[in-house]
């Protein structure tokens, strides 16, 4: 029951690690970072951290992300380098020695994305769709989709071509359903070194009160009032990328970097109907 999970989020609860150079969690941004974060933090009872320092993070109504401006002695700190400044605090933490690569589907994540860069805009980042006619616009600028998965392919790159204490968590496991949620956020919680006794059932109740029947999503997830859907020339351009991203990859007998090889080849079979009508239509 949600009564037997740890209790709700406040700064008494919440403590900071002893770690001074935590792991890096890396993503493209629209990839669930924030959400993945909000679990850990709920389940652990340790701040993460982040390079970025966004306020509306640090007073969120539903959960206060207190480590958010810390990049040292928090469990992990997000960043989406090498796709951003080449100054200031994310350029500065691309020396973390260990990572956590957290991928979701491009052909998700890009949209989402958006929605984050429309939010803004509005004064609401984490919790609006942008409209169907925006992404339509956006998707269809010329070059735009190829640009978004070349700055996927390099994030994912870069921290797995240069580490070997890797990590890798797939989006849709997390919130796919309460078993996959479970065993990826265990095994993360192992790779990190935190609460290796924490039974599943501690895990599970809090993978129900964020993302369970009973979620109040803390202001986190966004409503969706349709499905994203690509042209088919822009889909055959996603798989052909991504099928030749994965057969560059040398794994060098490392666990994790097959597993981000299966993880991309099965990204690259995936097939999303490229009928606009079929697929973009306002959900009811």
């Amino acid at each position: 029951t949600l009564a037997s999970c740890p209790p709700s989020p406040s700064s008494e609860w919440y403590n900071f690690s002893k770690d001074p150079r935590p792991p890096s969690l890396v993503s493209y941004p629209g990839s669930g970072s924030t959400l993945t974060r909000l679990l850990l933090e709920m389940a652990t009872h340790i701040h993460t951290g982040s390079v970025y320092g966004d306020i509306s993070l640090y007073n969120n109504s539903g959960h206060q992300f207190l480590g958010e401006f810390n990049t040292a002695n928090v469990s992990v700190v997000k960043t989406h380098f090498p796709v951003g400044p080449t100054h200031g605090p994310e350029f500065e933490y691309r020396a973390a020695t260990r990572a956590v690569i957290l991928l979701r589907d491009p052909r998700r994540a890009i949209p989402s994305y958006l929605n984050y860069q429309y939010g803004d805009s509005i004064g609401s980042k984490h919790d609006v769709q942008a409209p169907l006619r925006v992404w339509k616009e956006w998707r269809d600028e010329p070059g735009r989709v190829e640009t978004e998965l070349q700055k996927w392919i390099n994030i994912t790159r870069h921290w797995a071509e240069r580490l070997d204490d890797l990590h890798i968590v797939l989006y849709e496991d997390v919130i796919g359903s309460r078993a996959s949620g479970v065993e990826a956020l265990r095994s993360l919680i192992q790779f990190l070194d935190l609460g290796k006794d924490m039974s599943d059932d501690a895990i599970a109740c809090v993978w129900e009160e964020i993302l369970g029947k009973k979620a109040q999503g803390k202001g986190i997830r966004r409503s969706k009032k349709y499905i994203p859907a690509y042209t088919a020339e822009q889909h055959s351009m996603i798989t052909s990328e991504l099928e030749a991203f994965a057969d560059s990859i040398d794994d060098n007998g490392i666990s994790e970097r097959s597993s981000l090889i299966e993880a991309i080849r099965l990204y690259s079979a995936k097939v999303i109907p490229a009928n606009d009508m079929a697929e973009e239509r306002e959900m009811i």
